[in-house]
């Protein structure tokens, strides 16, 4: 139930004067159109590496799911584009007519002042993005107001401390969690889908022979691994399965593979549902195998050959 109307009778007053007097002066709230500019330039950039994703995804034998989610993540950004666009709006607060009118395009909403339960106001900063944000409660919307996003927002706040009681901080809480829970959602679910599901048994490894096709070469991958803040892998290709690039961290061997060429042979270690689905092809892949870097083998050790 809203307990909160307009404050005191000493404010409504101040909104009723004599008929031959200036009727009170409108607040009205328009979107700026700034923020929808720098969206668009980072919208651009984030749709170019999206192609990319696609590309990639599509080379292989099957289609990898992993690199169209972040195809996703970077078209979001557009679909991001497009919703800031619509959301274009207009708030007039008629102190006339005791009412908030909210125009959207053609679409038209009307929030009597006596449905408003209340405000809350607070201060962020998103790094590249600060500024101030009012939150105003009605019977059956949550309206938002930020500092960036709309003109004449210090006499909206002057406005809405005037008349309207400050609510509970509770308010912002459930806003935060609202405005981030479709991405929560996508994130889980990208998580999810790479996640094998069924029984989990114990991980058997077996050796396989191999004859490399080419020199193996060191990459050096930017991350934290020990002190040094970089850690190496082992990447090479080989005669038996020339459509798999074969991966091997250099911590996992002490073999140096810098003293192989092209034609030298070696037993390398891989899980045995890799070497089944993937390599001998005698099982049929999962989802996971077939759609998560379906070109890489991952490489657990090395096993010397007479």
């Amino acid at each position: 139930m809203a307990k909160n109307k307009l404050k005191s009778p000493k404010k409504r007053k101040g909104l009723n004067k004599k008929r031959s007097s200036k009727p009170p002066r409108d607040i009205v709230i328009n979107y700026s159109s700034g923020n929808i500019f720098s969206l668009f330039f980072f919208t651009i950039i984030g749709i170019i590496p999206g192609f990319f994703f696609v590309w990639d995804a599509f080379q292989g034998v099957y289609v990898d799911v992993g690199m169209l989610s972040l195809s996703l993540i970077c078209f979001a950004a557009p679909i991001a584009f497009f919703y800031f666009k619509s959301k274009k709006q207009t708030y007039t607060f008629s102190q006339e007519r005791l009412e908030i009118i909210e125009q959207k395009g053609k679409k038209i909403t009307i929030y009597p002042f006596d449905n408003v339960i209340g405000y809350y106001d607070y201060e962020f900063n998103y790094g590249s993005s600060e500024g101030e944000r009012l939150l105003l409660k009605t019977e059956t919307e949550l309206l938002s107001f930020s500092s960036n996003d709309y003109y004449s927002y210090p006499s909206l706040k002057h406005f809405a401390k005037a008349n309207f009681d400050k609510l509970n901080p509770n308010v912002y809480r459930k806003y935060y969690w609202k405005r981030r829970l479709p991405f929560l959602i996508l994130i889980v679910v990208i998580i999810m889908t790479g996640i094998p599901y069924g029984e989990k048994n114990a991980i058997k490894i077996r050796s396989t022979p191999i004859t490399f096709l080419e020199k193996p070469i060191l990459h050096r991958n930017t991350g934290r691994s020990g002190n040094s803040g970089n850690y190496y892998t082992w990447e090479f290709k080989v005669k038996e399965y020339p459509e798999f690039i074969f991966k091997l961290p250099k911590k996992k061997t002490n073999v140096d593979l810098k003293r192989f060429s092209k034609n030298s042979k070696i037993g390398i270690l891989v899980e045995e549902n890799i070497l089944e689905m993937k390599l001998l092809k005698t099982k049929e892949p999962t989802f996971r195998l077939k759609h998560f870097s379906w070109e890489n083998v991952f490489v657990k050790g090395l096993k010397l050959v007479e």
